[in-house]
């Protein structure tokens, strides 16, 4: 029984790392459209900002969700409709991450 509610946390814990990725590419669509000087800096992220090696998509989006989970965003996005929106429901689906991922540990160290 543990066990299965343990599985249940883990499902939980991997609808909502879908729920912030969904989030955060909406984010950086609205920042590519809205903000094009802030989208070329993002796309810039990372330890290896090869051409081939990831695209300036995916690199803007591993760039934006430090600043959207801190929000530490540039001056000029931080009252912008969009991206307040999008600051809290990340922030609401990282806690369902931690949460349902811990809940899933204690349930199966309950289970041990």
């Amino acid at each position: 029984m543990m066990v299965a509610l343990a599985l249940l946390f883990v499902i939980g814990a991997v609808a909502c790392v879908f729920i912030g990725k969904t989030i955060i590419a909406a984010a950086v669509a609205h920042i590519e459209e809205a903000y094009p000087d802030e989208f070329a800096r993002l796309s810039r992220h990372g330890l290896l900002p090869f051409k081939g090696l990831s695209g300036d998509t995916d690199r803007a989006r591993r760039g934006l969700a430090g600043p959207l989970l801190t929000g530490f965003l540039p001056e000029a996005m931080r009252e912008d409709a969009v991206l307040i929106h999008a600051k809290r429901h990340w922030r609401l689906a990282f806690c369902g991450i931690l949460i349902c991922f811990l809940l899933a540990m204690v349930t199966l160290s309950a289970a041990g």
